[in-house]
């Protein structure tokens, strides 16, 4: 399977590119001051990309880029002016861009998100992971009304940059029977050792399932939907889920 990484060093993420097309529907939770990901699948695979985020510096970054798709001018990648995203046309971005300011949780309503200890980064976190007492509130909703708000009735590929709360988000969608064909995933809750456990029970859902590892770095996992589990294909599952959690296990001790 090809698998390409899309957007800069800091941002980017690998996807296998024979799962992107024109109208693929891509939801991608965090977006923070580099959204060159994005981009990159609007710019070179006309996918529909959906981006969610409350933080205020990244609704700000947002409107810049917007301003610079019609200026014709750039913006600047994480507020570095040496680095640009590259020119990307107005009509295809208009409509395949779509921005909503709240934030993706296990549930809908309003949630606090803490600030982290370096006020230079931009990423907050529901789960307070960095134990700050700062915090703004936000609307959130779970992936299934967030797909009824945008009319969509599957996901192709969902990023998930969350800073924590991505095992409450997939035990949610997991649980009402949302399967995205492609999951690029940031375990961050994986780095607190208390946390490992919940870690690994998700994973084996999403085993369960079909999901493949397809890519790693440490904790950040690219997994595929190859299939449904079914009786007969119980070897072949449990093979998948040895195979899989040593590559990760490898990957979060190297």
């Amino acid at each position: 399977m090809p698998i390409e990484r899309l957007g800069t060093d800091y941002a980017g993420w690998p996807v296998p590119t024979e799962a992107l097309h024109s109208g693929a529907v891509c939801f991608a939770v965090g977006a923070g001051e580099d959204i060159s990901f994005e981009l990159e699948l609007i710019r070179r695979f006309d996918c529909d990309v959906y981006v969610f985020d409350p933080t205020p510096r990244a609704i700000e970054h947002v409107r810049k880029v917007r301003d610079g798709v019609l200026d014709e001018r750039p913006a600047a990648i994480n507020n570095d002016e040496t680095r640009r995203y590259p020119k990307i046309d107005r009509a295809q971005f208009a409509s395949r861009f779509h921005f909503e300011p709240w934030g993706i949780y296990d549930e809908d309503g309003v949630q606090r998100f803490y600030e982290p200890t370096d006020a230079a980064h931009v990423s907050h976190s529901i789960e307070n992971m960095q134990t700050t007492d700062s915090y703004f509130e936000a609307e959130c909703r779970s992936i299934r009304s967030a797909m009824t708000e945008m009319r969509q009735d599957h996901i192709d590929v969902l990023k998930l940059n969350v800073e924590g709360a991505e095992i409450a988000i997939l035990r949610r969608m997991l649980s009402d029977g949302i399967y995205p064909q492609v999951l690029s995933v940031g375990f961050e809750a994986a780095s607190e050792m208390y946390r490992v456990g919940e870690t690994w029970r998700v994973l084996a859902r999403l085993l369960s399932k079909g999901y493949r590892l397809e890519s790693r770095t440490g904790w950040s996992l690219l997994m595929v939907r190859r299939f449904t589990v079914r009786p007969r294909q119980l070897p072949e599952w449990l093979r998948l889920v040895a195979r899989s959690a040593k590559d990760v296990v490898r990957g979060h001790t190297s």
